[in-house]
């Protein structure tokens, strides 16, 4: 300096590597849940603390027979989605395993439900789990996921054997 005292220098270093390698590395992990999300046969659906439905995959989507925006307003139009137990009585919203979960805290697994599928004209059948999701130092669940497989096809061939074996006594 002009005035002969020594310039004093203050920083930090950071290792920029290190962190554009793990900038890189949660990129690719989103993009292989993201491909799971979407390319998997199973259904999901991610529901919010109140019960709305705010995202659904494609295979969702192709089971329940609803676009994505239709999938979103259920829970303002319930009736639109016409589910059933096995015993062919009513299913109502409130009692669908992600409800439950919301209400309970808990997981709820291997539901079985019949929901009507507007484009083939005929009910399908899924199994069901759901699964509360919680923040950390809270009590209730702040969303749940629920995952679905289609089980029509064993459903009726279950059913049929069922019907044959009572016939056969």
């Amino acid at each position: 300096s002009d005035d002969g005292k020594p310039l004093a220098l203050e920083g930090a270093i950071f290792d920029i590597d290190k962190l554009k390698a793990y900038e890189k590395e949660i990129k690719e992990s989103e993009e292989k849940y993201r491909l799971l999300f979407e390319t998997m046969t199973q259904g999901v659906c991610f529901h919010d603390s109140d019960g709305k439905i705010f995202s659904a995959n494609p295979s969702a989507r192709r089971i329940l027979g609803l676009s994505l925006w239709e999938i979103k307003d259920i829970y303002n139009n319930t009736e639109a989605l016409r589910t059933i137990r096995e015993d062919g009585s009513l299913y109502p919203y409130e009692d669908h395993p992600s409800m439950l979960a919301l209400r309970t805290g808990k997981k709820i697994n291997d539901k079985v439900m019949g929901v009507y599928n507007r484009k083939l004209d005929d009910y399908v059948w899924v199994n069901i789990n759901s699964t509360p999701m919680f923040r950390e130092g809270e009590k209730l669940p702040y969303q749940v996921y629920t995952t679905f497989e289609d089980i029509t096809e064993s459903k009726k061939a279950k059913d049929l054997l069922t019907e044959s074996e009572s016939k056969y006594r």
